[in-house]
C-alpha cells in the first residue's frame, strides 16, 4: 500500500515507479485537500535514481516544497469577499 502524507492542506502520494534497468522515476501526486473538484490534482515528475528508496525521498522532498510554493503564492494573492462560484 502506498502511504499518503498530508502536508499543509494538501495529501500527496508517492509514486515512484521503475522506468528502466535500475532506474527509478521520481513521481507524485498532489491532490488540494480543500477542493470540490479533480482539477486540482496535480502530477509532479522528478529526476531518475539508481535505487527505489532516494526516488521515494526526492518525491517526498520534492512534494513539500512544491506545497511551500503553492501556499507562499495563495498568502501573497489579495483575499477577496466574493464567494466562489
Amino acid at each position: 500500500m502506498t502511504p499518503r502524507h498530508f502536508y499543509r492542506g494538501y495529501h500527496f502520494i508517492q509514486m515512484s515507479t521503475l522506468v528502466g534497468r535500475n532506474k527509478y522515476r521520481s513521481r507524485v501526486a498532489v491532490i488540494d485537500a480543500g477542493a470540490n473538484s479533480t482539477s486540482a490534482q496535480r502530477f509532479l515528475d522528478f529526476e531518475t535514481f539508481p535505487d527505489h528508496a532516494t526516488a521515494q525521498q526526492r518525491a517526498f522532498v520534492g512534494a513539500r516544497a512544491w506545497i511551500d510554493a503553492q501556499v507562499a503564492s495563495e498568502e501573497s494573492r489579495p483575499s477577496s469577499r466574493l464567494a466562489p462560484l
